[in-house]
């Protein structure tokens, strides 16, 4: 025979040993946790109360963990996904600087080769070097190079 008490913290020794063929075992440990037989009934109404009481103590606990356990995995699972959200934008930001680079050094290669193209050697490498030049003659072309926009108007 099977002893089935929710509210008692030992009758699961007493089923165990029960099941096992220990009959007199299982109700020698459960005795300790029983109340009398001679009890009065306000006193196993108490005590079943009380076991009641602790049964929903021990609910609310264990609800209160999950729950405050759920909070934690929450905030990690958003906390991982903040991460993954600025990861992706560290990634596009690289890739527009490094496109942008790119672009630059290419037109500054095209501006390069315009530049020794156009005027004579030795006024590009000046030109290059200083970014500006001093007015001088030559023989050699009749060219004349002038900056529009720094004129009077």
């Amino acid at each position: 025979m099977v002893r089935s008490n929710g509210f008692n913290a030992h009758a699961g020794l007493y089923d165990i040993a029960n099941a096992q063929g220990n009959a007199v075992t299982a109700w020698s440990k459960s005795a300790a946790h029983r109340l009398p037989e001679t009890a009065s009934p306000t006193k196993r109404t108490r005590a079943s109360a009380v076991q009641v009481q602790n049964a929903i103590r021990l609910d609310k606990k264990e609800a209160e963990t999950r729950a405050e356990q759920e909070k934690k995995d929450q905030r990690q699972r958003l906390g991982a996904q903040r991460h993954r959200r600025r990861f992706g934008f560290a990634l596009l930001f690289l890739g527009v600087v490094w496109r942008q680079r790119n672009r630059i050094s290419k037109e500054k290669a095209r501006s390069e080769e315009l530049l020794l193209n156009i005027p004579p050697e030795e006024v590009a490498e000046e030109l290059t070097a200083n970014a500006s030049r001093r007015p001088s003659q030559s023989t050699r072309s009749p060219s004349f190079f002038t900056d529009f926009s720094a004129s009077p108007p």
